[in-house]
């Protein structure tokens, strides 16, 4: 077998905007990775300001504002890329993902270089679709990776779970709850997905469990228990830290169309608490506990008296097994 050194790899991730990409990788560690998140590069405030007003896509939806390639040398990170070996992660929900001419730039500047197209959701509600980019993604890309199976079957991509990092949470005063739920119901678009979550927490009221349910894209006429649950109103993913920390039981309702985990799987595991999901497919992963992880159909199904009952400790890695390092791994291993 091959030796490879990862040391040797320089990556660098251009992430979403989403505030929990800090706990998908680190700066700090073996691997040479270097974070750019959202879409404006990390400079001074004026530098900041032109960028954004170069590359807005209200702006250019109006006028075309050219030289924009001035600033591609700094989103490459040239001056600091010193590794033999280098990848370039682009998430779906990243400006960049889709801009043709900063990857042409990218294979001339870099030209042993490797681009990576990373999906953060399931295919039929991504970036790739919406932006109808799938048709480029073999030219411009030399792997594409999703978390979701029935997607990499689908389209021969590579398969990776979402990594995660367990990162300090600072106290809170929010209240205990026995269910936590958080999310985005896309009501209009999987009506089942929205009516599902509505359903579990009418059994779990129903039942006298404490619930701490917040979810947004909801439309006004839509919002059953509106003053019990917290509609249309995001909070950061601090604040996500904070509830898991004062509840019992995560809950995870999955689209129809999805096969893949979301970060509750991550969370409930590294910050030991319990899960409840409706995603079937959970039962063949190395990370499934039927001890602490139950899956329903019909929320009718679901054991109440089994959120009541304390965690059962585990001597599964999941620091390990939900590692970042696996993933930058799976992909210099997938060019060897």
């Amino acid at each position: 077998m091959k030796y490879i050194d990862y040391n040797n790899c320089s990556f660098v991730i251009y992430g979403g905007n989403a505030d929990y990409l800090k706990c998908l990788y680190s700066e700090e560690a073996e691997f040479n990775v270097i974070l750019m998140q959202g879409l404006t590069p990390k400079m001074g405030s004026i530098y900041s300001f032109l960028y954004r007003m170069q590359n807005s896509e209200k702006i250019n939806r109006i006028v075309n504002i050219p030289l924009k390639f001035l600033w591609y040398k700094h989103l490459s990170q040239k001056k600091v890329l010193i590794n033999n070996e280098k990848y370039f992660i682009f998430f779906d929900n990243n400006r960049l993902a889709q801009d043709d001419s900063f990857h042409a730039y990218l294979r001339r500047t870099f030209p042993e270089a490797k681009l990576i197209y990373m999906l953060s959701g399931v295919y039929n509600v991504s970036h790739l679709k919406s932006k109808n980019y799938i048709e480029r993604l073999r030219d411009e890309f030399d792997l594409v990776i999703t978390f979701d199976k029935e997607d990499a079957n689908k389209y021969n991509w590579g398969y990776c779970p979402f990594p995660y990092t367990k990162v300090y949470v600072e106290h809170s005063y929010y209240p205990e709850s026995d269910v936590f739920y958080v999310g985005y119901a896309k009501s209009e678009s999987y009506p089942e997905r929205f009516n599902c979550i509505i359903d579990t927490y009418s059994i779990l009221q129903a039942a006298g469990l404490r619930c701490d349910f917040h979810i947004v894209g909801v439309d006004k006429k839509m919002q059953k228990y509106s003053n019990e649950i917290s509609y249309n109103k995001p909070i950061t993913y601090q604040e996500v830290l904070q509830r898991v920390q004062k509840t019992k039981c995560i809950l995870e309702v999955i689209q129809p169309d999805q096969t893949g985990t979301t970060l509750r799987v991550q969370e409930a595991a590294l910050y030991k608490r319990k899960l409840l999901t409706n995603n079937q497919y959970i039962k063949v992963e190395p990370w499934y506990n039927s001890k602490n992880i139950k899956v329903f159909n019909d929320p009718e199904d679901i054991d109440t008296n089994w959120i009541l009952s304390p965690y059962e400790y585990s001597s599964i890695n999941y620091e390990d097994m939900f590692s970042y390092k696996r993933q930058l791994k799976f992909i210099v291993d997938y060019f060897k």
